[in-house]
């Protein structure tokens, strides 16, 4: 169990639940993750974490962002790293996509497209991808639009995270899509 447990991306998804008749129900934490939720932090099991796979560095974001949570100082650390060795240029187009639509379909994206701003992981979307107050503002109009669009035609959705998408590809040029 705890092997298994060992490889997930982040201390937060390492908690069991014991089954054995004798102690069931009793919470099973070899990694520190109720540590990790009572002080909101997010936190990778190994340094290696971003290394075996880059998509976690997003994934991150997106957990921070969603749960309110902040990036531990260390994880912190070995985003900058896995950014500075070109970590995310080594995803494929299907993954990256995955993890951006993932991003971009919370309630409130425009603070993990921030965060991914700091980090400087916009330019591995498009190296001319890059986060304005411009970018700020139409996010934050995008975000009304949406809000009005789904009370005033309930049950007609749309799919929000293009819409998203739209808002990061506008500073590209013709050439640039």
């Amino acid at each position: 169990l705890k092997l298994d447990l060992y490889r997930r991306d982040f201390t937060m998804n390492t908690l069991a639940v014991e089954l054995d008749p004798a102690r069931f129900g009793q919470l099973i934490d070899y990694f520190g993750a109720q540590r990790d939720f009572k002080d909101k932090a997010i936190r990778v099991l190994h340094n290696y974490s971003f290394v075996e796979d880059p998509t976690r560095v997003f994934r991150a974001i997106r957990y921070e962002q969603r749960l309110g949570f902040r990036i531990g100082k260390h994880t912190a650390n070995l985003i900058q790293n896995a950014v500075k060795m070109n970590l995310p240029v080594h995803l494929s187009g299907r993954r990256l996509t995955n993890e951006l639509k993932l991003i971009l379909n919370e309630e409130n994206p425009a603070p993990a497209i921030r965060r991914m701003h700091e980090y400087e992981l916009l330019p591995f979307l498009h190296p001319d991808i890059a986060y304005s107050s411009q970018m700020a503002r139409l996010l934050e109009e995008i975000r009304s639009v949406l809000a009005w669009f789904n009370l005033s035609f309930i049950g007609n959705g749309c799919d929000r995270w293009l819409v998203y998408l739209l808002a990061l590809a506008d500073p590209l040029s013709g050439e640039g899509l």
